[in-house]
C-alpha cells in the first residue's frame, strides 16, 4: 500500500520541493516588481517571508525522513502533508492579506515540531532496541 511504504514521504518531499520552488519564484517575482517602485519595507517583508519558506523547508525534510526512516513511514507522510496542505495555505493567505494573523504558519511549525520530537523518540526507540 502506498501510504505505509516508503514512496509517501518520498512523494510529500518532492511536493515539498516544487512548493519551495514556486513560493521563490512567486515572491521573487513580486520582490522585483516592488523594487522598481521602490517600496522598501514591503520588500523587506517578503524578503524575509521567502527566508522563511526555505528555513521551514531545510527543517522539514531530515526531520521527515527521520521520523519515516525510525518512526513510521504513514505517520512522517501525514505530518508532511499537514505542514505541506499549512504551508501552502499560509503562502496563499500572505500573498492575499499580509497583515492578518498567520495560522498556517503555526500549524506548519507545530507540524515540524511533530516531525522532529517523533524522530528523535523514534532514534531512542531504536538504539533501546538495538542496546
Amino acid at each position: 500500500m502506498f501510504v505505509d511504504s516508503c514512496l509517501y514521504p518520498f512523494a510529500i518531499t518532492l511536493a515539498a520541493l516544487l512548493w519551495l520552488f514556486v513560493s521563490h519564484v512567486l515572491f521573487d517575482n513580486k520582490v522585483t516588481a516592488k523594487l522598481t517602485h521602490n517600496l522598501t519595507s514591503n520588500t523587506l517583508r517578503l524578503l524575509t517571508r521567502q527566508n522563511e519558506n526555505l528555513v521551514n523547508v531545510v527543517l522539514f525534510i531530515p526531520a521527515l525522513w527521520i521520523y519515516a526512516s525510525f518512526l513510521s513511514t504513514k505517520g512522517a507522510g501525514d505530518s508532511g502533508l499537514i505542514w505541506l496542505v499549512a504551508s501552502v495555505s499560509d503562502s496563499y493567505f500572505f500573498y492575499k492579506n499580509p497583515n492578518r494573523k498567520r495560522w498556517g504558519y503555526i500549524i506548519s511549525l507545530l507540524a515540524l515540531l511533530g516531525l522532529w520530537c517523533g524522530g528523535v523518540y523514534g532514534l531512542f526507540l531504536n538504539y533501546q532496541i538495538h542496546m
